[in-house]
């Protein structure tokens, strides 16, 4: 068989989500998560199969994505954030969580401090959501599109290793659920 044979199928991230019609960082979430399929490369980087795509494409239930592609000012939720002139406050807190994600991706222990910062700072996210007027499901949804936005943070750089990319894929994944976590527990102490 030739080594070549088949590989017309495999996609790239952004040949796949051309296809598909969705934001690269929408399709990276969905492959992650299970809800497409995909295959790793030994560098780490995800490959599609066509074939498998196309049929996705056939009333697959995109439209129920939690993320919508585009700008931020594109996004259901933003201008929320725009009429109630938090905007700059929003934008300040999620530089310093990108801070926080930094830092952690930057070490090999498990700092708990950092991880204490990130729910904290998620719990200050849920404060300012609401002071906007947001409701729980709006506030999630403008932090799943700000998390998508940075999580090439843990993107590996080329050549790494795949083992070296799924320990900073994990690591980001833990941190940015502890900002998740904070701001549904700050929402529900509100009650």
């Amino acid at each position: 068989m030739d080594r070549h044979e088949g590989y017309e199928r495999w996609m790239s991230l952004s040949e796949a989500s051309s296809l598909l019609g969705v934001h690269a960082s929408t399709l990276r979430r969905w492959a992650d998560s299970g809800r497409v399929p995909c295959q790793r490369t030994p560098g780490g980087h995800r490959r599609f199969n066509k074939q498998q795509l196309l049929p996705l494409l056939e009333g697959s239930g995109f439209e129920e994505q939690q993320v919508e592609p585009g700008p931020p000012d594109e996004q259901p939720w933003h201008s929320v954030f725009a009429d109630s002139g938090m905007i700059e406050e929003m934008r300040s807190l999620g530089q310093r969580i990108s801070g926080v994600f930094v830092q952690y991706l930057m070490r090999s222990d498990a700092d708990e401090r950092l991880r204490a910062d990130a729910y904290e700072l998620g719990r200050q996210y849920g404060r300012q959501a609401m002071a906007a007027g947001a409701d729980l499901t709006t506030a999630v949804k403008a932090y799943l599109y700000f998390r998508a936005s940075v999580s090439d943070l843990a993107a590996p750089t080329v050549g790494a290793e795949t083992s070296t990319y799924m320990r900073s894929f994990n690591r980001y994944q833990e941190v940015a659920g502890d900002v998740l976590v904070g701001l549904i527990q700050e929402y529900e102490a509100a009650g």
